[in-house]
C-alpha cells in the first residue's frame, strides 16, 4: 500500500535560515489533523512575532480537509512541514521533535495561539541547565493556568503542555502507549529523574479546550500513569483529587447560575 506524504518549508532549499548561535533558541512544533479551519490562526500567531531565533515545524497527520493546501500557502514562513498518516498526536509530536534543531522545544496544537516567546528566561534556563521551563497559559481566553511543580504532580498534570518549554538535548520521546496523556507521563518521568524545573509567572499562550485531552476520553490513562510512576497509594490520592476538583467545578457553575438569575 502506497503511503501518501507531502513535505515543504524552507529547510533544505535556498531559503534555509542561518541562526546566530548555529541553532535556534526554540523549535515551535505544531501538530494538526483535519483542522483546516484553525491552521491559519495558530500559524499567524507565530509568524507575526519576531522569529529570527525560532524555527517553525508543522506535522500534519495526513489530513484530507484542505490542510495541506493551507500549509503550502505558508510554505515560505515554515521551516519544515510534513503531512502523512501517523499513530496519533504524540506520534506526530515525536516526529516534530525528530525534525527539531532548537535548544528548546515547544508544542502548540490546533486552536491555540502563541502570545510570547520568553527569550530572556529561556536563555537563563539554557545556561543554568534547566530541563523544563513552564509558564502561564490562558484557557479559553478566560481562566489562567498557573504552573506548579509540587506533590500535586503525583496526582494530576500541573505543568500545561502549551506553556512548557523542554530542553531538546536528552529529551525522552513520548510513550505511544498513551494516546491522550503521554505529556503527563513525560512530566512525571522528568521529575522522577530529578530534572531541573523552573516556573515563571509569564503568560505565553492561549489554549482552546475543545481538544481530545479535555473530553474525558481515555481518562483512565491518568491513573495508569500515576500507578506506573508513583504506585497504588498515589492512584487513590489522584482519584480523590479529581473528585474534589469536580465538586468545586459544579459549585462554581451553580454559583454562576444563581448570580445570573
Amino acid at each position: 500500500m502506497e503511503i501518501t506524504r507531502y513535505e515543504g518549508g524552507t529547510r533544505g532549499g535556498s531559503g534555509r535560515r542561518a541562526f546566530l548561535d548555529g541553532e535556534p533558541l526554540v523549535s515551535i512544533i505544531i501538530v494538526f489533523f483535519n483542522a483546516a479551519a484553525k491552521v491559519g490562526e495558530v500559524i499567524e500567531s507565530i509568524i507575526n512575532q519576531p522569529m529570527n531565533d525560532c524555527e517553525l515545524i508543522v506535522v500534519d497527520g495526513g489530513s484530507h480537509d484542505g490542510t495541506v493546501e493551507i500549509l503550502q500557502k505558508y510554505d515560505s514562513a515554515i521551516d519544515h512541514w510534513i503531512s502523512e498518516a501517523d499513530q496519533g498526536v504524540f506520534d506526530a509530536m515525536n516526529k516534530g521533535i525528530g525534525l527539531a534543531t532548537g535548544k528548546f522545544i515547544f508544542h502548540l496544537n490546533a486552536g491555540d495561539t502563541l502570545l510570547k516567546i520568553p527569550r530572556a528566561e529561556l536563555w537563563e534556563c539554557w545556561h543554568d541547565g534547566t530541563s523544563l521551563a513552564s509558564f502561564r497559559v490562558l484557557i479559553d481566553r478566560q481562566r489562567m493556568f498557573v504552573p506548579r511543580c509540587n506533590s500535586v504532580l503525583r496526582m494530576a498534570n500541573t505543568l500545561h503542555h502549551q506553556g512548557t518549554f523542554y530542553r531538546r538535548d536528552g529529551f525522552p520521546k513520548y510513550d505511544l502507549a498513551y494516546l491522550v496523556y503521554a505529556d503527563f507521563d513525560l512530566n512525571q518521568k522528568l521529575v522522577l529523574a530529578n530534572a531541573k524545573v523552573r516556573l515563571f509567572d509569564i503568560l505565553v499562550a492561549n489554549h482552546n479546550t475543545d481538544g481530545q485531552s479535555n473530553s474525558g476520553w481515555r481518562f483512565y490513562e491518568v491513573f495508569q500513569i500515576v500507578r506506573k510512576n508513583f504506585g497504588v497509594p498515589s492512584v487513590l490520592a489522584s482519584y480523590g483529587y479529581f473528585k474534589v476538583q469536580g465538586l468545586k467545578a459544579r459549585l462554581r457553575r451553580l454559583r454562576n447560575r444563581l448570580k445570573n438569575r
